[in-house]
């Protein structure tokens, strides 16, 4: 989540190497997929599954629609629109990788999301009619296959694939795995998943072999090979309450905090240092964030336990 931000507040930045680092950071995502699907296959327990839908669709959607009520709200202050198409995929989380509204332009992996948790059912029969290694492998592969198709679709299908990897991995998890020379390996990875890439781009602009082949892979093994190196340096820390908070208000903090660095309420446009605004941008995300979590936890849901249990 702290990744993502800073991709965006850093594409503000008036020096263009710093611009450049947002290239680093937009890293963010692939591990976001990673872990998702590490932890839901870790977990395991998919039954009922009509229970695991519950859950999963109750964690996205409630924040979900409060972000977009509010996001309407501002745009009808401002004499916009929202009575249209765009409107409509947003609301219901189809909006794909062409939003077409301000201040919602990096939603499209919600798409993507859905689409994991929909087909996780699915993965995880697969996995036990076929084995674990050969489903891994039709995974790792099919972005090459899908490298021919617009790059809307490459972009919401890519995500599914490294979230079925990492699933598998989740699922076939031992401890034994979190050891020094792994996270020696883990992060040597990582940082020649990064370099593969610099020299790929010196050599390359083809909108295939580098954007959508050389892109995707790398950012993926540098994803798995810092997530890895992450939890075997911190495998004995105590999380502490802090961390927890800001764990349980990543998601609304990752929904709220671009329309602050873009619009429509864009800080970045008030003419502040970067670095003044990029500190007000932090400051007003973690209180939306807080606020809207607050209003989902301790009002949406409370309301609709009222309403199922007078029904």
């Amino acid at each position: 989540m702290v990744s993502i931000v800073l991709c965006h507040v850093v594409q503000h930045h008036p020096n263009l190497y710093v611009q450049m680092s947002s290239q680093f950071f937009n890293i963010g995502v692939q591990i976001f997929f990673c872990l998702s699907g590490f932890l839901l296959g870790y977990k395991g327990n998919m039954r009922p599954i009509g229970t695991w839908y519950k859950k999963r669709m109750k964690r996205i959607y409630i924040p979900w629609l409060l972000f977009v009520a509010v996001l309407a709200i501002i745009h009808l202050c401002k004499g916009n629109n929202i009575f249209t198409w765009n409107w409509l995929r947003l609301l219901f989380g189809l909006q794909g990788t062409e939003v077409g509204v301000p201040g919602a332009g990096h939603t499209w992996f919600i798409t993507s999301l859905l689409l994991c948790y929909a087909l996780t059912p699915l993965l995880n029969a697969c996995i036990q009619r076929v084995k674990p290694r050969i489903t891994c492998i039709l995974l790792a592969i099919a972005p090459i296959t899908f490298a021919f198709f617009p790059i809307n679709v490459f972009t919401l299908i890519c995500p599914v694939c490294w979230y079925g990897i990492a699933y598998i991995a989740g699922q076939k998890y031992s401890e034994r795995w979190l050891n020094q020379r792994n996270g020696v390996i883990a992060l040597l990875i990582a940082l020649s998943a990064l370099i593969i890439r610099f020299v790929v781009r010196f050599f390359t602009e083809n909108p295939i072999v580098y954007y959508k082949l050389c892109v995707n892979y790398t950012q993926f093994f540098a994803a798995a090979g810092i997530m890895l190196f992450l939890a075997v340096q911190l495998k004995d820390t105590r999380v502490g309450r802090f961390c927890s908070y800001v764990s349980d208000i990543s998601f609304e903090l990752y929904l709220y905090h671009y329309m602050l660095c873009v619009g429509p309420i864009s800080i970045f446009a008030l003419g502040i240092p970067w670095i003044w605004s990029t500190i007000l941008i932090f400051v007003c995300a973690v209180g939306m964030a807080a606020t809207a979590h607050f209003v989902t936890n301790n009002c949406l849901e409370r309301k609709l336990l009222i309403i199922r249990t007078n029904t």
